[in-house]
């Protein structure tokens, strides 16, 4: 069976397409890689929500994963200060580019699967709602990223992002049927203890609940309003 490296944030896309392929691969055969690369808290302090949201969901998949500290990556507001991270913006994102991220994370993907000695796969979260503002979460990234690990892994190693084309509420609802904890999951660009519920990240997360109807279990400083949505299970 083909092995599948999937780098988990703990938000909601990489969770589910994590689920995704624990349950088409079996969790043994799948590793999640989980990063530290210099995040910060609003208060300055080293972020630590995200990593936390990422670890409770591998371990509720049951499946193996691994912690890697890889220090700051260039610096920008998620890098430096998340105070600088605006509430919904109505077009571009800058603010929330990460310079290099994937680039650099994917290939700690090329060398966990290189070492595993088989064929695999590493697969990372991008959707259509990030293809404006992250040019590293684009389709023809992803080929490029693809033809390129081929290349270094003598055609052993490939790169996909399944959900490169769909919409958050279209995740969602996959996620839904494959009993997704998005009660463990973490969105928020500024990193604090509550999402805040006014940045792109929460805003996209909370209209792709209000689009299929049913509640999201988290709770947010500024409280969504959920007129129209149904209440579901969060302990699946």
């Amino acid at each position: 069976m083909e092995r599948a490296i999937v780098l988990l944030s703990g938000g909601m896309d990489s969770s589910t397409l994590l689920y995704t392929e624990a349950r088409m691969k079996g969790a043994g055969n799948v590793l999640a890689l989980i990063f530290d690369y210099g995040r910060l808290k609003h208060d300055g302090e080293f972020h630590s929500r995200e990593v936390e949201a990422a670890i409770a969901v591998a371990e509720h998949a049951s499946v193996s994963y691994r912690f890697i500290q890889i220090g700051s990556l260039p610096s920008c507001p998620l890098t430096t200060s998340a105070e600088q991270i605006p509430d919904q913006s109505a077009g571009r994102q800058v603010d929330t580019v990460v310079p290099g991220r994937n680039t650099i994370l994917l290939s700690y993907g090329l060398a966990y699967a290189q070492s595993l000695g088989e064929r695999a796969t590493v697969f990372f979260g991008a959707c259509s709602e990030d293809d404006l503002s992250y040019p590293d979460c684009r389709e023809s990234y992803v080929e490029a990223m693809s033809f390129a690990f081929m290349k270094a892994s003598e055609d052993k190693v490939e790169v996909k992002a399944p959900f490169v084309n769909w919409t958050k509420k279209e995740i969602l609802q996959k996620g839904l049927r494959y009993g997704v904890p998005y009660s463990l999951t973490y969105t928020c660009y500024r990193g604090r203890e509550l999402s805040c519920g006014l940045c792109d990240a929460c805003v996209e997360r909370i209209k792709a609940f209000q689009d299929v109807g049913v509640t999201d279990p988290l709770e947010y400083e500024n409280e969504p309003h959920w007129s129209g949505c149904v209440a579901y299970d969060k302990e699946f």
